[in-house]
């Protein structure tokens, strides 16, 4: 990666207390398990959706996800979630941004 990086982002991620989180494998029919894990991966250098993840490809009205949509020259970035009940889910999210 180019060391000249103008901005560099990164997600803050609230984790709830291992007493809030539902331990039991056992759930109502029809209710997803909760996500646990969130990576970016980077489209243009050719990445994909780690093993078990899910990529966010589109929007709820139909246009692209890509993190940098609309940036000229800018990277394919989307966000892939991982849901399970093996770590605590995630209860907040919160992203932000550095100038470098």
């Amino acid at each position: 990666m180019d060391d000249r990086r103008f901005i560099d982002y990164f997600v803050v991620t609230g984790l709830a207390r291992p007493s809030e989180w539902q331990t039991s494998q056992s759930h109502v029919s029809g209710q997803r398990d909760p996500v646990v894990d969130i990576v970016v991966i980077n489209r243009t250098l050719g990445e994909t959706s780690p093993p078990g993840y899910s990529c966010i490809e589109f929007t709820q009205t139909g246009l692209s996800a890509n993190l940098n949509h609309g940036s000229l020259r800018a990277p394919e970035m989307f966000i892939c979630y991982h849901r399970g009940r093996d770590k605590p889910p995630i209860v907040d999210i919160r992203f932000e941004c550095c100038v470098l």
